[in-house]
């Protein structure tokens, strides 16, 4: 009897799907990775619409506040935003340097933290692991500024690569468990 369960079918094309997905975000990563200026750019660009679209909607929304009236707060957020993106998208190097800049130092106060966190969890099991974290986090900062102003090139597309790299793995990893899951489905 070799009859299909449509449980297990589902599960097939969740598999074949979470597969599909996770190829692409492999090569996107290697992509980004072998071309890190670009993927850096793109990222900064995106963000740079992101900021205008933002800017935009926080303007909008100023001239309704106070039931008519204008918040000038949030229009003048508005406005800095929609021009700090619009500043980002047509030189996307500034947008590069910037979150270069905020990344190393995001990655210093975190890297204290986890240092901090992991000497405070020190009789307890895994704490290594949160030290670790906070010096790799020390590390990469350092490898930042040690290469300042080159490592806004490169940094920003390395970080997204990566990033895309695991998702890609995980997509990967999720699609084999899907797999798994029909054929324990189709074996009962």
């Amino acid at each position: 009897m070799n009859e299909s369960h449509p449980i297990a079918d589902v599960a097939k094309v969740g598999a074949a799907g979470s597969s599909m997905w996770g190829i692409a975000l492999l090569i996107l990563g290697m992509l980004a990775i072998a071309a890190p200026f670009v993927a850096g750019t793109a990222t900064a660009v995106l963000i740079g619409i992101v900021l205008i679209a933002a800017g935009v909607v926080m303007t909008v929304a100023a001239f309704g506040a106070r039931k008519g009236g204008v918040g000038i707060f949030t229009l003048l957020l508005g406005i800095v935003m929609a021009l700090g993106g619009i500043a980002i998208v047509v030189r996307p190097m500034i947008g590069l340097v910037s979150i270069t800049v905020a990344l190393a130092v995001y990655l210093v106060v975190d890297g204290i933290f986890q240092i901090i966190a992991g000497f405070q969890a020190r009789p307890e099991k895994g704490w290594v692991w949160s030290l670790f974290g906070g010096v790799l986090s020390l590390l990469l900062a350092f490898l930042i500024w040690r290469q300042w102003p080159s490592s806004a090139m490169w940094f920003v597309g390395v970080v997204v690569g990566v990033r895309l790299l695991f998702a890609g793995w995980a997509m990967l990893m999720l699609g084999g468990a899907k797999a798994a899951v029909a054929d324990i489905i189709e074996r009962a």
